[in-house]
């Protein structure tokens, strides 16, 4: 059974054959994104991996300044202070979202709106992390992400945030065009909009499922796409959107069209 999140309250897909909880999220730019929810337990995998780490680099530091004399034992406290509050906000600031720990998980953290995290929403949910910790071994944070409808901790909460899953798969089958239709609208699509993580998501849904759209509810779909390009550029008005679409699937995965042998790229996860 899969559990989905929508507008209108939850669903109930019985044909799934394996259970995963679906956030359903509306991005600025008017893109639908259908997000995985992590659960405590994978949650609990990735934090036990980085608690490794950490217990590592505490290991290291301790070998050099708690066996020296003057400052080195201060040193080492401080060290475990940064270890402690600043481990997770610098990884999840570098490595957008995502820790070690959940990137050996393929989780990471994002804005409850689906957009990447901020540095400022890291530091804030990871300064209530102690809170969290409450009395003991997550007691408060791990009630909460069970009794939430979005497995969110306390400082998941403060920084409206949340833990997705990300599985990587193939890249989604290329539309049926060939590519010398394609090539001239390769020029209108901005980088910056091909590099958006809730754009290439869109084209991924867009293409696994074409082939069972309507032509009209495929205009309709692939319209805000259509529309968040032509704000950053002089796109023509007359534009197909499901070509565009297309074309924003070639420059994103430089897969080929149908007609030629897809090229076997990992999709970015």
């Amino acid at each position: 059974m899969r559990t989905a999140v929508v507008a209108n309250g939850p669903r109930v897909d019985r044909d799934a054959n394996r259970i995963d909880t679906l956030f359903t999220v509306v991005t600025p730019e008017g893109v639908p994104l259908e997000l995985r929810l992590a659960g405590p337990a994978a949650r609990t995998v990735a934090y036990f991996v980085d608690a490794m780490i950490r217990l590592v680099i505490g290991v290291i530091l301790a070998i050099p300044l708690g066996l020296s004399n003057g400052v080195g034992p201060g040193l080492f406290l401080v060290g475990l202070f940064v270890l402690e509050y600043f481990y997770f906000v610098l990884f999840e600031i570098v490595l957008d979202g995502q820790s070690p720990g959940k990137r050996v998980c393929s989780l990471r953290v994002v804005s409850r709106n689906g957009t990447p995290l901020s540095w400022q929403q890291s530091l804030l949910r990871n300064l209530l992390r102690p809170a969290d910790q409450l009395p003991f071994a997550y007691g408060v944070g791990g009630v909460l992400m069970l009794v939430g409808r979005h497995f969110q901790r306390l400082g998941d909460f403060a920084a409206h945030t949340i833990v997705i899953r990300e599985d990587s798969t193939p890249p989604p089958p290329p539309l049926p065009y060939p590519a010398e239709k394609l090539t001239p609208l390769l020029k209108w699509i901005p980088n910056d909009v091909k590099a958006l993580r809730e754009v290439q998501t869109a084209v991924d849904l867009y293409a696994r499922r074409r082939d069972r759209l309507s032509p009209a509810l495929r205009r309709t779909l692939a319209m805000p796409l259509v529309e968040l390009v032509a704000q950053r550029t002089d796109l023509p008005p007359d534009t197909d959107p499901d070509l565009l679409l297309a074309a924003l699937h070639h420059s994103i995965w430089g897969a080929a069209p149908r007609d030629e042998k897809p090229a076997r790229r990992q999709a970015r996860s």
